[in-house]
């Protein structure tokens, strides 16, 4: 979101055609801290802590699809042929993964 919001405001000065004769850094000096306060720090913590339980409370098999898939890059076909199923079956893992993510998360 911080990179997107760097990204619009450097369009919007090449779109002006910079005529200050100030130095960008100068010029840009007001340009408010990015960094995420203590509340967004603590928020995002707790929301990694709720992911985290979630996946330990997750049905093995359904966990690992997710995870091959999340995390390693896995594509459904590649998984489908690692775990000896269908790729449907992947499909229907990944989904009840997201689903189950999402209403532990919410729940909190």
């Amino acid at each position: 979101m911080v990179q997107t919001a760097v990204n619009l405001n450097t369009d919007e000065i090449r779109r002006k055609k910079w005529t200050d004769d100030r130095p960008l850094e100068t010029a840009c000096a007001n340009i408010s801290n990015f960094d995420p306060t203590q509340d967004e720090v603590f928020d995002a913590r707790e929301r990694l802590r709720l992911v985290k339980e979630a996946l330990d409370e997750m049905p093995p098999r359904t966990r690992t699809i997710f995870l091959q898939h999340r995390l390693d890059g896995m594509k459904y076909r590649e998984i489908a042929e690692a775990a000896g199923i269908s790729q449907s079956a992947v499909e229907k893992h990944i989904a009840r993964a997201v689903q189950f993510l999402a209403e532990r998360v919410q729940d909190e």
